[in-house]
């Protein structure tokens, strides 16, 4: 009985310090994800901030010259306000994404809504890059059970080490794809890919499995024959 009991308490133990070794590698694939997104937030922030100034210089030399127009700065003042709450909200959000907790109760989520959030930090460092992000999201997709601020780090994680592959790979036409769709059996399917033929970089997903089958999904990693990379993910439609 005793052996018995040792026995169970050992697995309980094992089983928990696998689960503590997930989280742990879960977080360093979230913080390597900060860090590379970091390296391109900056055009995200300056923007708003290159707005404000353009407009701050504009008032400064009217004043000076003194053709200060009330009417302009009524314009000119509100225009300011909206571009400080546009870099205070992706503040804001980049805070959320670096402390996402497991754990938080899921709520109904919509992933073309997660992917279009996604791509507010990640679409100008694309573009920066020469690669085109194509998207083929279905309309009236069903909702899944999720977290946001999850699920939008992983559909950023599958991005990220689609981009990097995509990298890889010299000349134009270089693509990361994302599509929506319903499956047969009514679940809800997201695939992230890549062209990048040739290209063959080993997959980090342990972060992005544990998010996935947290809120009742699986994940699949499939290489093409050519070395393209697709990511596959089906939620259970809520």
């Amino acid at each position: 009985m005793s052996t018995e009991t040792d026995m169970a308490a050992e697995l309980a133990a094992a089983q928990a310090g696998l689960k503590a070794a997930e989280e742990r590698m879960g977080a360093l694939e979230n913080a390597a994800l900060l860090g590379d997104m970091f390296s391109g937030i900056a055009h995200e922030l300056n923007q708003p901030l290159n707005v404000t100034k353009i407009i701050c210089q504009g008032l400064v030399r009217d004043a000076q010259k003194g053709r200060f127009s009330v009417e302009e700065a009524k314009t000119d003042l509100p225009e300011i306000i909206t571009q400080m709450n546009k870099l205070s909200e992706l503040i804001t959000h980049m805070r959320a994404l670096a402390v996402a907790k497991v754990g938080v109760p899921p709520e109904k989520q919509n992933l073309n809504e997660i992917i279009q959030y996604a791509l507010q930090f990640v679409g100008t460092q694309y573009k920066s890059h020469k690669i085109e992000v194509v998207l083929s999201l279905q309309e009236s997709l069903p909702y899944v059970m999720g977290e946001a601020i999850r699920l939008e780090q992983t559909v950023l994680n599958l991005m990220n080490q689609a981009r990097k592959e995509v990298e890889l790979v010299e000349g134009t036409g270089r693509q990361v794809m994302l599509k929506t769709s319903v499956a047969a059996d009514g679940q809800v399917v997201l695939e992230v890919g890549n062209n990048a033929a040739g290209a063959a970089l080993e997959p980090r997903l342990t972060g992005c499995k544990k998010t996935v089958t947290d809120f009742g999904g699986q994940l699949e990693f499939t290489r093409s024959p050519g070395g393209a990379s697709a990511f596959k993910v089906t939620f259970p439609a809520a």
